[in-house]
């Protein structure tokens, strides 16, 4: 994650930007909660629940702890568990399978797309089988998925769509917000997101009132039911965010305009982008290039003082912590290529037009020297 005491010239997210820009609000909002001893579940949290489901276009939204509860929560609001199944992509991060595991389930990877980086519809049946529940696709990097393909299939089968939108704030495809795109929708406040609060937070949306009222009791101990976590947004948090919440589309709006500006510098580079799906409006929650000198660009650039990271390696069924599922190099392909390529380099709504310049240009030498080299 980035390194807030800048320690480069241009880090990943500069949270302090952002402070400079909302800081002054964020603290009277903070300041008032205080002052009225209004910390669990108080009324910011509801507030917020009520804008951030207006926000996405749903009837609902339950405040939890962290992008993590919000994808835990939905599959134990289902029944899912030991024994059942659930379909991750191969190419995410680690939260994602880790949610799946922690009811006991099974995640099991689906090949993913080259062009988008996310789950490839035309591979995804490949991964059901009679235990399959649920497919959990993933917005990765604020590029969205093709919802529509997935969500015939799942319906095909009788599957629960949980969308994974913690990397997609604000995102749509055809006009409809991410958060509304599955049977849930879970979201990340984390503090380097397109909004993030002062610490961990997470949201669930829903148009499912039977599922509303299951994970609003699971996030507070279940209630003497049969499932039950202490994981609720806290109300410093939820003041927070309701704070950023109207500056979210014209920072998203920033951040595809300095995509763009990124792709203009960068043209003709031995560099590729990923596309986005038809229809729909992404929000680069990060800026991610593919190339085959990946490493070697980490290390030019970060040598220059700006940050580049990989998000994310190895993929899923190489990680040791999934070792047991059985899967080997080789096992998909496509996701093992992504994360030999991928990087990250700057991507905030508050980087100028000269910033990406100088950025770009010291990418542009990278590349001149390596063609330049004996």
């Amino acid at each position: 994650m980035p390194d807030y005491k800048h320690k480069y010239r241009y880090p990943l997210v500069d949270l302090k930007k952002e402070y400079e820009a909302v800081g002054e609000e964020t603290l009277e909002a903070i300041k008032n909660v205080v002052e009225n001893g209004d910390f669990i579940l108080g009324d910011d949290v509801s507030r917020f629940e009520e804008e951030f489901a207006r926000f996405c276009g749903v009837k609902h939204c339950i405040g939890v702890g962290s992008g993590t509860a919000a994808l835990y929560i939905p599959l134990l609001s289902y029944g899912i568990g030991s024994g059942d199944e659930v379909i991750v992509p191969a190419f995410t991060f680690i939260a994602c399978p880790r949610a799946v595991a922690m009811t006991g389930a099974i995640p099991v990877p689906a090949e993913v797309d080259y062009e988008t980086g996310c789950i490839d519809p035309s591979l995804l049946e490949k991964a059901i089988s009679k235990k399959t529940k649920a497919i959990m696709p993933v917005h990765l990097y604020g590029n969205l998925a093709e919802m529509d393909k997935i969500r015939e299939i799942a319906d095909r089968y009788q599957l629960v769509v949980i969308e994974d939108a913690c990397e997609a704030l604000g995102g749509s495809l055809s006009g409809r917000k991410t958060g509304s795109l599955g049977n849930t929708g879970s979201f990340s406040f984390y503090p380097s997101k397109n909004i993030g609060c002062y610490g961990d937070g997470g949201a669930i949306t829903t148009n499912d009132s039977e599922l509303n009222e299951k994970a609003r009791s699971i996030r507070h101990y279940g209630n003497g039911g049969p499932a039950g976590i202490n994981s609720r947004l806290a109300s410093i948090q939820a003041a927070v965010l309701r704070k950023k919440l109207p500056y979210l589309e014209d920072w998203n709006e920033k951040r595809r305009l300095n995509a763009e500006i990124y792709k203009k510098h960068l043209q003709g580079l031995p560099v590729e982008f990923f596309k986005t799906p038809e229809d729909s409006v992404p929000v680069y929650y990060l800026f991610v290039m593919k190339t085959g000198k990946r490493d070697e660009l980490i290390n030019y650039l970060t040598s220059k003082g700006i940050e580049a990271r990989i998000h994310f390696a190895p993929p899923i069924h190489l990680l040791e912590s999934f070792a047991h599922l059985g899967y080997n190099k080789g096992s998909f392909p496509v996701a093992e290529k992504l994360a030999s390529e991928v990087v990250s380099i700057p991507m905030h709504p508050f980087l100028s037009e000269s910033e990406i310049s100088e950025i770009s240009c010291e990418i542009k030498r990278f590349f001149e020297n390596q063609h330049s080299e004996p």
